[in-house]
């Protein structure tokens, strides 16, 4: 199986636009990179698996192309709610209350 050029440019350009819009709604590089870290590591490992199981099991060609793009979507929607929930949490009062005795 040969890869064109043109081939995987619709995820990079997904990635590129899913960077755009988190940093823009999280204002942070940090809270921004969180999701698509996530993303990209489960992809991976999931990538790397249908790879290796790929030709024992018969998978079509197709396969690797469907967990990309779902792989990319669901792993930054799962990740949106902690990254959000961090990003918004106000910081730990650093006011000392003393002890009720």
């Amino acid at each position: 199986m040969e890869s064109s050029p043109a081939q995987g440019i619709g995820e990079v350009l997904g990635i590129l636009v899913a960077a755009v819009v988190l940093l823009s709604t999280f204002g942070s590089l940090a809270a921004a990179g969180l999701p698509l870290l996530t993303a990209v590591l489960g992809v991976g490992i999931s990538l790397a698996t249908i790879t290796a199981l790929g030709s024992a099991l018969g998978f079509s060609s197709t396969v690797g192309e469907l967990a990309m793009m779902l792989g990319l979507a669901v792993g930054i929607d799962y990740s949106l709610p902690g990254a959000a929930r961090q990003s918004w949490e106000p910081p730990p009062s650093t006011a000392s209350s003393a002890p009720v005795v």
